[in-house]
């Protein structure tokens, strides 16, 4: 089973380091540089896992469901 992550960063230089850390651990993997760009990709895809910049600007428009996503922060 291939597992998806969604990588929503806006900084271009550790989306990609991400990106590659992860296909190189068999994970496919999506980005989104902005949360509106991560919305749209939402509508069409269901990953399994999202990294998520919590200090996006536009962060105050991200509502998240309690019951279906945990979110574990860690700083990076």
């Amino acid at each position: 089973m291939e597992i998806t992550v969604l990588v929503i960063e806006d900084q271009l230089a550790l989306r990609e380091y991400l990106r590659k850390i992860l296909e190189k651990e068999a994970y496919r993997v999506l980005t989104a540089s902005s949360g509106k760009e991560a919305l749209a990709l939402l509508k069409k895809q269901d990953p399994d896992i999202i990294l998520l910049d919590l200090l996006l600007p536009e962060r105050r428009h991200w509502l998240f469901s309690k019951n279906r996503i945990r979110i574990l922060s860690c700083w990076i």
